[in-house]
């Protein structure tokens, strides 16, 4: 009983102060979404960078013929390939440039367009790629989330 009147409590202080998800987005509170994305690509941490991405968001990877041509995928596919590709790769690099904002009139969405560069080596092999990306941003129950990834993949090293 006491844990009740404390949430409760909780709830009301949050509502009298406005503590509340965000009704609209910022060019902070994207930034934020993007540097804890990149944050948790360094840790080679899959889920937590799944959780950035909204429930039915979409993902496109536009490859070299060679290396599969374009796949789709939604969240779990992507989080599963994530989670082979930092298992299996070593000395992984990212780097992210280029790095552009643009909210939506009302500023409930917005689109980022980033270059990404990767190196890694895999089976002895090293691989690099350059990735020009455009991300739409999108507030779900007021947090910023990814709803949809396309990435055009460009192959810097031969295999």
């Amino acid at each position: 009983m006491q844990t009740l009147r404390l949430g409760l409590l909780l709830v009301l202080l949050s509502s009298a102060f406005g503590v509340r998800a965000a009704d609209t987005l910022t060019v902070d509170s994207v930034q934020a979404l993007l540097d804890s994305i990149m944050a948790n690509v360094d840790k080679r941490n899959a889920k937590a960078v799944v959780r950035a991405f909204a429930k039915d968001a979409t993902i496109t990877l536009d490859l070299p013929q060679d290396l599969g041509g374009r796949m789709e995928m939604g969240r779990k596919k992507y989080g599963e390939m994530l989670r082979q590709s930092f298992a299996t790769s070593s000395n992984y690099k990212y780097e992210v440039t280029n790095v552009k904002i643009a909210l939506a009139a009302d500023k409930r969405s917005a689109v980022v367009t980033d270059e990404v560069m990767e190196t890694m080596e895999m089976g002895g092999i090293t691989i690099s790629t350059s990735t020009a990306e455009r991300v739409e941003i999108v507030l779900v129950n007021g947090n910023p989330k990814v709803q949809t990834l396309y990435g055009k993949v460009k192959l810097l090293s031969p295999l």
